[in-house]
């Protein structure tokens, strides 16, 4: 493997944290986990360049270990436990469906790779999920997410004025990778360029920045102490640059968010809608080469070489799950055009099972501690539990139609964020009980519990 120009300076700090501040990893995993066209060091012979985020994963798992961090004792609430039994149980199942499938004909070398990165995923998840318990460390991942979101903003920006001035774009810095995939950062479509930033293409980018529009727009819209500057400001550029990057996959995401945040308050969402409405009918107006390309993402995306390729992947993953509806094809078979596709091709009725109830337990799980802590003094934690939650419902409504992105770190890292803010929750309302009163026949008379 050779170093990229930016992997010696990336790769110091890596070890420096490793070294001196190992509780700072974690943070690390989170703030590179956007950076998907970006390698510290490529392996050219097999396309493979190694993300800054992934390095920070294995050397966050190896540090937990060798620093004795994984062995300490952390508080988790009973639903957290059940969560990463769920998701081990889905391990389980992508496992037994590569074997069966293997047994009946041969594991390809793509299968390996792919369930390497489903693996790494659901380990980031789970080993995240308890890293974030520990004492101010939800504070300082919330802190981290706000900067990634901002480097990825500015970066997109600097690929912007670098098109348009006309000056050579610095892709040696953050767009690298030798990987197969990462070579659709450049892109332009009728005078218009398409931001890809730090991703390896618009629309990677784009399912990036969804999932920190999703939480930093719930929260600031919960909770009014985090209406600071800083979120403000970034929540403002994350949006813009979605409505920039031409991404189909963008505007649908923030169609959904718009409806989420309407669920939770109406008044809100009508104004900030209406505003949005009238910047993007003016943008439109004002710039005839951007409406074409707006209209050719979107009502004409059928004619597109991306959807026709999107709807044939499609076609084989269900194919895959017709001939082995019960396992499926073994994890690494069906390209993942889709959510459900993926998991039904891949892992069959069992694995899709275990992926959808694990699933539907956070996003619950986090209804429910908002539920059970209720009543208790104001804390940050269930605006937190609400971003996360719309963060999450984004991200699997986009998956739909947009495919999984298992082999990135984005899903990962916010999944661990909910899993722990939920914990968290919970562990707070098991702390401090609710006194309720409950009315006893017709007299003043109550019981206290």
């Amino acid at each position: 493997m050779s170093l990229t120009a930016s992997g010696p300076f990336l790769l110091l700090a890596l070890l420096l944290v490793f070294t001196f501040t190992p509780t700072r990893l974690s943070q690390a995993v989170v703030f590179f986990a956007p950076f998907t066209a970006t390698a510290i060091a490529n392996a050219t012979s097999i396309s493979y360049g190694l993300t800054p985020a992934y390095f920070a994963l294995l050397l966050f798992l190896a540090g937990s270990l060798l620093h004795g961090r994984a062995f300490k004792r952390v508080e988790v609430s009973a639903d957290h436990l059940i969560q990463v039994m769920l998701l081990c149980a889905f391990v389980v199942a992508v496992l037994i469906s590569l074997g069966v499938n293997g047994l009946e004909t041969s594991i390809t070398v793509n299968q390996i790779t792919q369930t390497a990165y489903l693996l790494c995923g659901v380990a980031a998840t789970i080993f995240l999920s308890f890293d974030f318990l520990r004492p101010g460390q939800l504070e300082r991942v919330m802190t981290t997410l706000l900067y990634s979101g901002l480097f990825v903003c500015a970066w997109a920006i600097v690929q912007g004025v670098c098109y348009y001035a006309h000056i050579p774009y610095p892709a040696v810095i953050f767009n690298n990778s030798a990987s197969h995939f990462a070579d659709m950062f450049e892109q332009e479509a009728g005078g218009i360029v398409r931001l890809a930033s730090v991703a390896v293409e618009p629309s990677i980018m784009v399912f990036s920045l969804l999932h920190f529009a999703a939480f930093a727009s719930t929260i600031l819209v919960m909770e009014p102490r985090l209406r600071s500057r800083g979120w403000l400001f970034a929540t403002a550029a994350t949006i813009a640059i979605i409505l920039l990057s031409t991404s189909t996959t963008g505007y649908f995401g923030l169609f959904l968010l718009v409806i989420l945040l309407g669920l939770r308050r109406p008044v809100q969402a009508i104004i900030g809608l209406f505003g949005f409405c009238v910047a993007a009918a003016g943008v439109l107006i004002a710039f005839s080469s951007f409406r074409h390309v707006v209209y050719d993402m979107t009502f004409n995306k059928t004619a597109s070489y991306s959807y026709n390729e999107r709807i044939t992947a499609m076609h084989d993953a269900f194919q895959f799950f017709y001939n082995h509806p019960l396992l499926g094809a073994g994890w690494g078979s069906a390209t993942p055009a889709d959510l459900f596709g993926t998991l039904l091709g891949n892992t069959g009725v069992f694995g899709t099972t275990m992926f959808c109830t694990a699933l539907l337990a956070t996003i619950f799980g986090l209804h429910a501690a908002r539920r059970a802590a209720a009543g208790q003094p104001q804390t940050l934690l269930m605006a937190y539990a609400a971003g996360a939650q719309n963060a999450m419902l984004v991200s699997v409504g986009v998956s739909m139609i947009s495919g999984m992105k298992y082999f990135f770190l984005d899903d990962w890292c916010y999944w661990a964020v909910a899993i722990s803010t939920a914990s968290q929750l919970l562990l707070q309302a098991r702390r401090h009980p609710i006194r309720q009163a409950r009315r006893i026949g017709v007299g003043k008379e109550a019981v206290l519990f």
